[in-house]
């Protein structure tokens, strides 16, 4: 197992939200990120930065900031964890009753946290809150896509209806921002022991959503509160599927193939998405009722998530 360096800095004060940001050569977008986040409306929060063993300047970036921002904790890995272990890490590591997942190149309004702590703060039930989002490109902030509403399901009382109304989301409205949602710490942690306990399954996003949908209701906002990049454009916008191509184009020539997460896309996240689905007690019929309308969704859907 991998060591882990000591923390740069110690927050004095028990903060109400944790930030983890899992990070891997992010020298590029970092800076924008952090800057984002310690600009929040709420400041009660420690940012757990974990660096996957970086060979940029993420390490200097990262040490710059728990220097000058007490709430930041900066731990750098001695081996790259991979990106699931680099997730739970900062989870792990967190000490506040709420969490969210952060990543080193998206940005977030002023008001993101607060919006969504104040949420799950009126109603003790929910495990978790989201705003609206935009998507944009990595290359230009011209390429981008608004969305309202999607994610508005999960507000849904009933929780098949919760889930159905989710499975309904094609890809294209990256309905998997979810996780990057403000979550009830508790609730979080529960719902990834479960998926490791009782379908074996060790996953961030993808079904986890539709398991934590099963489990927990949400809360929901319209207004745009976060600001998700894609390296090239976002799927679904008309120059993805010409950029997708010339990018698998390149994959290949260097002998690279399809990435195990396109492989994942296809394949695991179907049987994945049945055993979380019997997991919460779903009937037969249901459960085939989610898997086909997923299918469906991936026989239309042939992004590849790497791009």
């Amino acid at each position: 197992m991998s060591a882990k360096s000591v923390p740069e800095v110690a927050c004095v004060n028990i903060p109400q939200v944790t930030i983890g940001m899992p990070v891997f050569n992010g020298e590029e977008f970092i800076e924008e990120a952090l800057e984002s986040l310690l600009a929040q409306s709420f400041s009660n929060f420690e940012l757990i930065i974990s660096d996957n063993a970086s060979t940029d300047s993420t390490e200097a970036i990262c040490r710059n900031y728990a220097r000058k921002d007490a709430r930041v904790r900066y731990f750098r890995q001695t081996e790259n964890l991979g990106s699931v272990a680099n997730f739970k890490f900062v989870l792990e590591e967190a000490v506040g009753e709420y969490f969210m997942w952060a990543a080193a190149d998206d940005l977030w309004a002023p008001n993101f946290i607060e919006k969504c702590r104040d949420l799950l703060v009126k109603d003790e039930d929910a495990g978790m809150a989201m705003t609206a989002y935009v998507c944009s490109s990595r290359f230009s902030e011209l390429l981008k896509m608004k969305f309202e509403n999607p994610l508005a399901c999960i507000s849904i009382e009933d929780r098949a209806e919760r889930v159905r109304a989710y499975s309904k989301l094609p890809f294209s409205t990256h309905k998997d921002n979810l996780v990057y949602a403000l979550w009830r710490k508790r609730a979080l942690v529960h719902l990834l022991s479960d998926l490791v306990s009782i379908a074996n399954l060790n996953i961030i996003g993808t079904s986890m959503n539709e398991y934590a949908l099963a489990m927990h209701k949400g809360r929901y906002s319209s207004d745009v509160g976060f600001y998700k990049r894609y390296r090239y454009v976002p799927p679904g916008h008309f120059l993805d599927p010409l950029l997708s191509f010339i990018s698998r184009l390149k994959r290949r020539a260097k002998n690279r193939g399809f990435s195990a997460n396109a492989s994942y896309g296809v394949q695991s996240h179907l049987a994945d998405l049945r055993a979380v689905l019997i997991s919460a007690n779903f009937t037969d019929d249901f459960v085939s009722e989610i898997v086909q309308t997923n299918i469906k969704h991936l026989n239309g859907n042939r992004h590849n998530p790497d791009d």
